[in-house]
């Protein structure tokens, strides 16, 4: 695990600096690309990306404790009104990311990963001045748990891909364990033959 590094630290702890310290936003947006804002009065570049100096603040967190997944509010000026065009353009964020970094100013080049956290977008809603996202941790309800399917008689890796490893000149495979055997991969097979095909029934 990454640590804050020592300079940092006594960075951190000093009540009066030098360094300012900034948060950084990086949304990522339907087109593939990232628009990147600083909390600064100045543009701040980092990892080779230039944040450009916007104003926006947190909200205090919503704890929830009904089944809903905790939530807080963003607000961002947009004055110039290029992050309001860019809602518009795609039609809102909801469903994509927002990742804060928390950086100072007097070491962009040290790592931050450990004051780094990304966000799903949930929600937004905009008037002249302000634009106000809705944010949150990763909805869990999203992912398939277990991450794999675990089949007795069938091998869920691509044929010939790293998993399966098999480099013979057949080329296709119906995924079976009589098939793998027959190509003599049977050690790579992706199925679980211990597996008893009724011991589990979903209805």
């Amino acid at each position: 695990m990454k640590s804050i590094p020592g300079n940092l630290l006594q960075e951190m702890a000093q009540v009066a600096t030098t360094s300012p310290w900034v948060e950084l936003l990086a949304f990522s947006l339907p087109n593939g690309q990232t628009y990147r804002v600083a909390n600064n009065t100045e543009n701040v570049t980092y990892g080779g990306e230039v944040y450009l100096a916007r104003s926006f603040e947190p909200e205090v967190v919503d704890l929830a404790k009904d089944a809903e997944m905790p939530s807080f509010g963003l607000r961002l000026s947009h004055v110039t009104g290029e992050l309001g065009e860019l809602l518009h353009r795609s039609g809102g964020l909801e469903g994509q990311t927002v990742t804060a970094i928390l950086v100072n100013t007097g070491d962009l080049a040290a790592d931050y990963s450990e004051m780094t956290t990304t966000y799903d977008i949930r929600g937004h809603s905009d008037d002249a001045e302000t634009i106000e996202f809705e944010i949150g941790g990763p909805n869990l309800y999203r992912y398939p748990f277990p991450s794999r399917r675990y089949m007795p008689n069938l091998c869920e890796c691509t044929f010939k891909g790293p998993r399966c490893g098999y480099s013979g000149r057949e080329q296709s495979c119906n995924y079976t364990l009589a098939r793998c055997r027959q190509y003599g991969n049977a050690a790579r097979f992706g199925g679980t033959p211990g597996l008893a095909p009724q011991s589990l029934r979903v209805i």
